[in-house]
Order: structure tokens, then C-alpha cells, then sequence
């Protein structure tokens, strides 16, 4: 008689990560972004925290103060402000819709490491992801 072997296979299992986002005031409130929004924290510069019109360098420093990857559209302005122990930022192609951006920006979470949490600038356009590293 065969005997079963009963021991597990373990298969890698990635864990989900909830992370913390700030959009920029150039982008639409975090209700445009359902998938992003019941999934990770995110907040709007303009409407949770009423700062309209402030400079870009500020808005980076609240995101660092809460420890929040920054969603923009202006990925020049940004770029000089990543160091490698500040928040990495997300740059939106303005040829996105509020869906694609959702979906896109989503699918990025899911796959990055923790190594990329801090200091990178992540290009998100139609045609595709690009991570660049300091």
C-alpha cells in the first residue's frame, strides 16, 4: 500500500502592503481613484489638508513628514528633490484618465519592493512603467 505525503508545499506569498499616498493639487480628489482609494490611504493636498498653491518643495515636505509616496504630473520638479531617504514619487503621464491612473498606479503598488518605497522616481505613462533609481 502507497502512502500519501502529506507535507505542505509552501508557495511564496506576497503580503499585502497598505501604503500611504498624497496627490499633488493637480490631480483629482482621492474619490476619482476608487480601486486606489479602498485599497491604500490616500490623501489630496488641496482637500484634506486645504493648501492650495503652495510650492512644489512644500508639498514634498509634508509627504515626507507623513511619510507618503507623492503622486504628480510634473515629474521635473520632483526629480530634484528625491534623495534616497525621502518617499519615492510617482509621475503621471497627463494623457491618463482618472481609470487608467487608477489601474496603473495600482499595479505599481502591488509590485514594488521595499527598496523602492524610498528614493525613486516612478514614470507612469500609456505605454508603459519605467522605475528610475537614484
Amino acid at each position: 500500500m502507497r502512502t500519501r505525503n502529506t507535507a505542505k508545499v509552501s508557495k511564496r506569498v506576497r503580503k499585502f502592503i497598505k501604503y500611504k499616498l498624497l496627490l499633488d493639487e493637480g490631480l483629482s480628489s482621492p474619490k476619482n481613484y476608487p480601486i486606489l482609494n479602498s485599497y491604500h490611504n490616500v490623501k489630496h493636498i488641496a482637500h484634506d489638508y486645504r493648501r492650495s498653491g503652495i510650492s512644489d518643495d512644500r508639498v514634498y515636505t509634508v509627504a515626507i513628514h507623513e511619510s507618503r509616496l507623492m503622486v504628480v504630473f510634473n515629474q521635473k520638479d520632483f526629480r530634484l528633490l528625491i534623495k534616497e531617504t525621502t518617499p519615492s514619487v510617482i509621475s503621471l503621464s497627463p494623457n491618463l484618465t482618472n481609470k487608467e491612473a487608477d489601474l496603473k498606479i495600482c499595479k505599481v503598488l502591488r509590485s514594488l519592493s521595499s527598496s523602492q518605497n524610498r528614493g525613486c522616481l516612478i514614470s507612469i505613462s500609456k505605454s508603459g512603467i519605467v522605475i528610475k533609481l537614484p
